[in-house]
């Protein structure tokens, strides 16, 4: 009897050890896959507070790898502190909306401003009851010069456009004044 329990033992912890080890394997594939996202990700509570981010996140805002429950607000040399994105974010969490294409002026721990397309949704984490906001910034900055060089050249042709037609209309009456004087 005593065999048969040690045995029932000896299994169970073998199993215990082996689930521990799976689920240690499936979050560090997580956290690669996480970091290796180009795409600044974060997660941050109810009170705002972070509690997850990618590399790409902690490079582009110079946060340090142990940020976990500092505030969204105090990241980034204030990159974060609009009141208005911040209420926007706590509405995702309370409310359970989400966040779509808010376009945001942001300066990187670089000193650059660049402008980013903030998305948000609510999401529960498996591994607690209380649910985060999964943030995601895109850079677009370089979208957004290029409109502006577009709507720049735009512009120009337009302009061009006008001088073409005003030498077309010349070219139009002097062909008329050509042919009446021909005719005459």
């Amino acid at each position: 009897l005593l065999g048969a329990l040690l045995s029932y033992i000896t299994r169970q912890v073998g199993q215990r050890l082996q689930a521990e080890g799976n689920a240690a394997r499936a979050s560090a594939r997580a956290s690669v896959v996480l970091d290796t996202v180009r795409e600044p990700i974060v997660a941050v509570d109810g009170g705002l507070r972070i509690v997850i981010h990618n590399a790409a996140f902690a490079e582009l805002f110079g946060v340090e790898d142990n940020a976990r429950g500092t505030l969204l607000a105090d990241v980034g040399g204030g990159a974060w502190r609009d009141e208005r994105m911040l209420r926007r974010l706590a509405d995702v969490l309370s409310r359970g909306r989400e966040l779509w294409d808010l376009e945001q002026v942001l300066r990187t721990a670089d000193g650059v401003e660049r402008t980013m397309m903030i998305n948000a949704r609510r999401m529960e984490l498996p591994d607690s009851d209380d649910a985060v906001a999964l943030v995601t910034a895109s850079d677009i900055s370089v979208q957004k010069a290029s409109d502006r060089q577009i709507r720049e050249l735009n512009r120009q042709l337009e302009g061009k456009i006008e001088q073409v037609s005003d030498v077309n209309r010349e070219l139009e009456a002097f062909s008329y004044s050509v042919s009446h004087d021909l005719r005459a």
